[in-house]
């Protein structure tokens, strides 16, 4: 485990281990969060594992942009940014912090993202906490010198009435 700066060289690395089906804990504009890429069912059943999260609980997709999402919405307006649509089913996001968009890109554009913290514990806002927050080894950390704002979640269902929550869901 290692803790590294956010640069061209661990993109590079950070898409390595994602595309390898690795477990990488990166920051976005809100929190840490811990990511693996969805063509890797094992690498996400480790997110739940890590986190101490119930299976049931969905794990959010973060996308590049909005054109590598199935949402055609207005609210897409408010990407990139901390408000997660929920479409067919699935929440995305677009995070508003360039070097998790390029990492996305390298990926496919997209990737599974839930906040680097065990289930139920406040969301990491360094790299350091969210490495000391679990017990658990992941591949990789990412860091940047703090998530830009450690607030909760948006989360916006478009087809329904209460639309906005105050936290993820």
């Amino acid at each position: 485990m290692k803790i590294i700066p956010c640069t061209e060289t661990s993109l590079e690395e950070a898409a390595r281990a994602l595309l390898a089906g690795g477990v990488v804990v990166i920051p976005t504009d809100t929190v840490y969060g811990l990511a693996a890429h969805p063509k890797f069912p094992a690498a996400v059943d480790r997110l739940y594992t890590i986190k101490g999260r119930e299976a049931k609980k969905p794990i959010a997709l973060l996308a590049s942009d909005a054109e590598v999402t199935p949402v055609r919405h207005p609210l897409t307006s408010h990407w990139p940014g901390g408000l997660t649509i929920v479409s067919e089913g699935e929440g995305y996001r677009v995070p508003d912090h360039e070097w998790t968009r390029a990492l996305l890109r390298k990926c496919g554009g997209l990737l599974r993202v839930t906040s680097a913290n065990m289930s139920g514990e406040r969301p990491a806002t360094d790299a350091e906490q969210a490495l000391s927050d679990s017990p658990r080894i992941w591949s990789l950390t990412t860091a940047s010198l703090r998530a830009a704002s450690p607030q909760p979640l948006s989360v916006s269902r478009p087809k329904a009435k209460s639309a906005f929550f105050d936290k993820e869901p």
